[in-house]
């Protein structure tokens, strides 16, 4: 009867519940997270059946925390404006993950890209850039380092686009590159008429000055240089001063200065002495530069040289007075030959009316003739 009443109890407290936990195991394995521990046996059960039920209530949190960091990490990957890749570290560029960004890129699916099922991305880059983007790929995995590229892609319809990548070799297991690639056609667009418009300033022929709301110059192209003899250093970060070497009209240095601090333009003809001592002539127009909102931020000073243009107007003013002071003389000259050849002429009137009078002698005649 005891053996009975001890198999009974052992049955009870001890086997019962181990067997409930192991069934409880089983099912957590089988993706049943939300189970109920037993709490009911031996205290040696019962405690174990408290540990297990504090791991399974560790583990469901850790499953939601990984389970959000994987949507988070799905949702950071899917907003950045690029793709993400990771690949063995091969000469075949076998790709084991690429973010579906890569279909807005070229029109292909990722899962098309993966082991290099349907496409290898090699493919897409531009036969002009092909070799240089192996020669950095083959000198990444060599020095197991990073390396920064842009480069040219052909997409399916014929288009050509830039693209920006960045990659690094990472050592896990096994060796593997992961990088981040973008489409930077639009930005080099952008650079690309930045450094046109950036030329026409520089190659300007005409000077043009930028000056801040401070009053002192933020930026000058070479021809200010040029005509001031001045240096870059002597120029930029100072005060325009080189206009005080106006050598007839420097109260016009302030003038220019109240207007711009009023936000009007101002445009007239100054003669100027260049450090060298050699004056010129310049055609200058400032005006105010305004944000979208209408606040000053630059003055604008665009200089023009007119050296020559002045030279050869006061050349033709001084021919203009030569020319008329000519006039003058040969005006003069004129009044003065009608009264000297208007007196004889008289007289030789006044001798051939007496010549024609019929009651002359010849001897008269003669005699008139030979006055």
């Amino acid at each position: 009867i005891v053996s009975i009443f001890l198999v009974l109890y052992i049955s009870k407290r001890i086997s019962r519940p181990l067997i409930e936990l192991k069934d409880s195991a089983l099912k957590y394995n089988l993706g049943e997270t939300n189970l109920k521990i037993p709490f009911k046996g031996t205290s040696e059960t019962v405690q174990l059946s408290k540990s297990i039920f504090k791991m399974q209530t560790d583990l469901n949190r850790q499953m939601i925390k990984l389970q959000q960091n994987e949507k988070n990490y799905k949702s950071l990957v899917s907003n950045l404006p690029g793709l993400v890749y990771k690949a063995k570290c091969d000469n075949v560029f076998e790709l084991v993950f690429v973010s579906d960004k890569v279909f807005e890129i070229v029109n292909r699916k990722a899962e098309s890209f993966l082991q290099n099922k349907e496409c290898k991305w090699i493919d897409f880059i531009h036969p002009e850039d092909k070799q240089d983007y192996l020669n950095m790929y083959s000198e990444m995995l060599l020095s197991k380092s990073s390396f920064e590229m842009e480069y040219r892609i052909i997409c399916d319809d014929g288009g050509v686009k830039w693209m920006h990548e960045s990659s690094k070799v990472i050592t896990e297991d096994d060796f593997f590159v992961e990088g981040f690639i973008y489409d930077v056609t639009e930005l080099k667009l952008y650079i690309d008429q930045i450094q046109k418009y950036s030329r026409v300033v520089e190659q300007n022929p005409s000077g043009i000055i930028i000056i801040r709301i401070n009053g002192n110059i933020e930026y000058i192209n070479p021809k200010i240089l040029e005509l001031t003899a001045l240096t870059y250093k002597d120029l930029v970060g100072n005060k325009p001063d080189f206009l005080k070497g106006l050598t007839k009209s420097g109260y016009l240095y302030e003038e220019i200065k109240e207007k711009v601090r009023s936000g009007e333009e101002w445009s007239g003809e100054l003669e100027l002495t260049n450090i060298n001592g050699a004056k010129f002539w310049i055609s200058l127009k400032v005006f105010p530069l305004r944000t979208d909102k209408g606040e000053i931020t630059h003055s604008i000073g665009l200089v023009e040289d007119i050296t020559e243009k002045v030279e050869v107007k006061q050349q033709l003013i001084r021919a203009k007075e030569q020319a008329e002071e000519s006039n003058k003389l040969k005006s003069h000259f004129l009044s003065n030959m009608s009264h000297e050849i208007r007196t004889p002429m008289n007289g030789i009137i006044g001798f051939l009316g007496l010549l024609k009078n019929m009651n002359l002698t010849e001897e008269k005649r003669i005699q008139y003739i030979e006055i």
